[in-house]
C-alpha cells in the first residue's frame, strides 16, 4: 500500500510542473526544507499517476526532472533519485 505524499511535496510538484521553463531552480531555491529523498519519491509517483491518466509528456518531464535537481546541492539529490527509485522497484517487485 502506498503512503499518500505530504501536500507540500505535491503543492511543489504542481508548481514545477506549471512554471514557466527556466523557472523551476527558482522554485525549488524557495523551498530548500523539502529537497530531500520524500520529494523525489513523491515526483516519480506523481509522474507515474500522470502517466495512467495519458498525460505522457508531464509524466516523462517529471520523471526526467527527478533526477535533476541534485544540481542544487551538487550530486546530492541525483543520488537521492536513484536511490529513491531503486526502492520504488524494490516494493513494486515485492507486491
Amino acid at each position: 500500500m502506498k503512503s499518500e505524499p505530504q501536500p507540500a511535496y505535491l503543492n511543489l510538484i504542481n508548481q514545477l510542473l506549471t512554471c514557466p521553463s527556466g523557472e523551476e531552480q527558482e522554485i525549488l531555491n524557495t523551498h530548500p526544507e523539502l529537497l530531500d529523498d520524500g520529494l523525489v519519491v513523491a515526483m516519480l509517483e506523481k509522474a507515474d499517476n500522470l502517466r495512467e491518466q495519458g498525460k505522457l509528456n508531464k509524466a516523462n518531464w517529471l520523471k526526467n526532472f527527478a533526477g535533476i535537481p541534485g544540481k542544487v546541492d551538487g550530486d546530492f539529490l541525483a543520488g537521492i533519485a536513484l536511490k529513491a527509485e531503486a526502492d520504488r522497484l524494490l516494493k513494486q517487485g515485492i507486491q
